[in-house]
């Protein structure tokens, strides 16, 4: 169980003993990113690059990340500049800072960063764009987004998990019981600040409900008016 709540609380508290520790405050902010708490992140995240010596390139790709994901596109393709002049052959900088351009309407070489992400990625076959930010790019095939795709469970599934034989369901449990059909949506984004919270109630609202028992279950933390998906 991921108890981040309790995580940030203790950061705090390390804070409070020693408010000069960049990994404490970088660590805090990657706390925050993970509940999807951007905007809070951020100045986490830009004091523990305030007080690192040197080049802190994770909190800067952190910070670049809570950016992007907090609206700030300009800032964000800003850190991703940096981070990409630091690492050029990194796909995964230049391809987060190619999205924030779009985001900007910043169209300027946009075909040859295109190709140079192709290059650097082996076509896609290296984690760059992730398949959501990969919709939005031009020029990328359907052949392409599926590899995208790919290249992404790779990335956060165990190896284990393919080499498992298919789960087989028993006959008796396919067969159709009476009464309801118990349909799950399952979402990072029933928060009431996405795009999801706007269109799900009207999706639940569809169903037959002398035919279909609906539920929600959320995968992030319930923030603002959080959806509640009703039977």
């Amino acid at each position: 169980v991921l108890r981040w709540d309790e995580a940030i609380a203790c950061f705090d508290r390390a804070l409070a003993l020693d408010g000069a520790d960049a990994e404490v405050w970088k660590n805090k902010g990657a706390a925050l990113c993970h509940i999807n708490r951007w905007d809070d992140a951020i100045p986490s995240l830009v004091r523990a690059i305030e007080l690192f010596d040197g080049d802190h390139d994770d909190a800067i790709d952190r910070l670049a990340t809570a950016l992007l994901n907090a609206g700030r596109n300009d800032e964000a393709y800003n850190c991703y500049a940096e981070l990409s002049r630091g690492a050029p052959t990194n796909p995964g900088y230049l391809a987060s800072m190619l999205v924030a351009g779009l985001r900007t309407c910043n169209w300027d070489g946009l075909s040859a960063s295109v190709e140079l992400v192709r290059g650097l990625s082996s076509d896609f076959e290296r984690p760059s764009l992730a398949p959501f930010h990969a919709l939005a790019v031009p020029g990328i095939s359907q052949v392409e987004l599926l590899q995208v795709a790919e290249t992404q469970v790779r990335c956060y599934v165990p190896a284990s998990v393919f080499n498992q034989p298919p789960l087989i369901a028993p006959a008796d449990r396919c067969r159709r019981k009476p009464g309801r059909l118990r349909l799950a949506y399952l979402s990072y984004d029933f928060s009431a600040n996405h795009p999801v919270a706007a269109v799900i109630p009207q999706v639940l609202e569809s169903h037959d409900r002398t035919r279909v028992e609906t539920f929600g279950y959320a995968m992030g933390q319930m923030v603002d008016q959080a959806v509640a998906a009703t039977k």
